[in-house]
C-alpha cells in the first residue's frame, strides 16, 4: 500500500506534529509499505495577506534552488520515504496514493478535493488550529467527507459537537530516544529547563515571569532553555540557550534538569512534557487540556491555571526546596508516562486506515 502524507510548509526545523508524522512514517515503511511525504510550500495562497505572499514565494525559490527542505538533521527518518517539496498540494501536482493524510487546515482543504474514495482520506488533527484561519474555518475542515483521527480526548469531544465521527489516538513515546539516564535524586534541585517559543499560545512570557520570582527567592536558580527560534535577547544570569539542540544534547538536558516547566495555555497534545517525563523530570506546568492526559495535580505534576505567574512560581519552587515531593513527582510522572506506547498508537491508526 502507498501511504501519503500531506504537510503544510517544509521539514527543516523541528515542528511537533510534523515529528509524530514522521515517526508514523518510519513504523509504516518497517510495515513493508510504500511512504512518501508532500510538503505544500505556500498553502492557501490566495487567502494570504501580501506580505505572507511574498514570504510564500521567497521560501519556495529558496528551497527549490539553494535550501533543503529535509528533516534529516533534526529527525532520523528512514531514506527510503519519499521526499517532495511542491508548490502547493493540488492532487493534479502529485503522484497516485492509495491512502491520503492530511495533517493541518491547509492541507485539509486541498485533499477534500481529491477524486478518490472518502475512505481513503484520513484527517489528523492534532491542534485547534485556530491561530491564523480561526474558529469557523476549523470548524469547516472539521465537517469533510473523510476520516478523522485525533490526539487528545478534548479534541475529539470538540470534533464530535460538530456531530462528526473521530477516533483517538493518543500519542506514544520512543524510549530509544528519550529514557531517564541520570537518577533522580543525583540531579541539582535548581536546575530546570523549558522550551522557548515565540507563539503567544505556549505562553513562554508566563514562564518567565514566574521564573523571575522563583530567582528572587532561589537566586542559585540555573534554567536551560532549548527551541528553533533565535536566541532570546537579554537573558538573566544563570540562563542558556541551545537552538534546535541534536537529539542526543536535548536528552542530556532533559536529564541534567531536575524540573521541567510546561507553559502552554493551549496545545494539543504537549509533547515536550511527555518527553520531559521520560527522562526524569519533575514537571511543573498549566492546566491547558493538551496536558491533561499525562500531567495528573499532585501525582505526576504540579499544575497551575494557565496564566497564574505566582502558582506557578510557587509550584517550583516547593520542588526545588521539597526533594522528597519533587522524587515523587518523577517517579510517577516516568511510570505514568510508559503507558503511552508508540507500537501500541501505531497499530490503531494502521487499524483506521485500513478499516473501509
Amino acid at each position: 500500500m502507498h501511504i501519503m502524507f500531506l504537510l503544510p510548509g517544509h521539514g527543516k526545523k523541528p515542528i511537533g506534529g510534523h515529528k509524530i508524522i514522521y515517526e508514523y512514517a518510519n513504523y509504516f515503511v518497517k510495515e513493508g509499505h510504500e511512504v512518501s511525504i508532500v510538503y505544500g510550500s505556500s498553502c492557501l495562497f490566495g487567502k494570504e495577506s501580501f506580505k505572507n505572499k511574498i514570504k510564500s514565494l521567497a521560501r519556495y525559490i529558496y528551497f527549490k534552488t539553494i535550501g533543503d527542505f529535509r528533516p534529516y538533521g533534526w529527525f532520523d527518518l528512514d531514506r527510503s520515504i519519499k521526499l517532495y517539496f511542491n508548490w502547493n498540494l493540488e492532487e493534479r501536482r502529485i503522484l497516485k496514493a492509495d491512502k491520503y493524510i492530511c495533517t493541518s487546515i491547509e492541507t485539509a482543504y486541498y485533499l477534500n478535493e481529491f477524486k478518490c474514495k472518502n475512505s481513503d482520506k484520513i484527517y489528523f488533527i492534532q491542534g485547534y488550529e485556530n491561530w491564523k484561519w480561526g474558529n469557523d474555518m476549523v470548524h469547516e475542515t472539521w465537517k469533510f467527507n473523510m476520516k478523522k483521527v485525533t490526539i487528545s480526548e478534548w479534541l475529539m469531544e470538540l470534533i464530535k459537537k460538530n456531530n462528526e465521527i473521530v477516533y483517538l489516538v493518543e500519542n506514544g513515546f520512543d524510549f530509544n530516544v528519550f529514557d531517564l539516564d541520570v537518577p533522580v535524586e543525583s540531579r541539582q534541585n535548581t536546575n530546570v529547563l523549558m522550551l522557548y517559543h515565540t507563539s503567544p499560545n505556549k505562553g513562554v512570557a508566563n514562564g518567565f515571569k514566574s521564573l523571575d520570582l522563583v530567582k528572587k527567592e532561589i537566586p542559585e536558580l540555573q534554567v536551560n532553555l532549548f527551541g528553533t527560534f533565535p536566541k532570546p535577547v537579554n537573558l538573566p544570569t544563570g540562563y542558556n540557550y541551545y537552538r534546535i539542540p541534536e537529539k542526543e544534547k536535548l536528552r542530556m538536558l532533559y536529564n541534567d534538569a531536575a524540573i521541567f516547566v510546561g507553559t502552554s495555555i493551549e496545545e494539543g497534545w504537549g509533547l515536550t512534557v511527555g518527553e520531559a517525563m521520560q527522562c526524569g523530570c519533575a514537571i511543573v506546568c498549566t492546566d491547558n487540556k493538551g496536558y491533561q492526559a499525562m500531567a495528573i495535580d499532585n501525582s505526576t505534576a504540579k499544575v497551575s491555571p494557565a496564566g497564574d505567574i505566582k502558582s506557578m512560581a510557587d509550584n517550583i519552587i516547593e520542588l526545588i526546596k521539597n526533594s522528597e515531593t519533587r522524587y515523587s513527582i518523577a517517579q510517577k510522572g516516568y511510570e505514568h508516562i510508559k503507558k503511552f506506547d508508540n507500537a501500541e498508537a501505531f497499530s490503531k491508526f494502521k487499524k483506521i486506515l485500513n478499516d473501509d
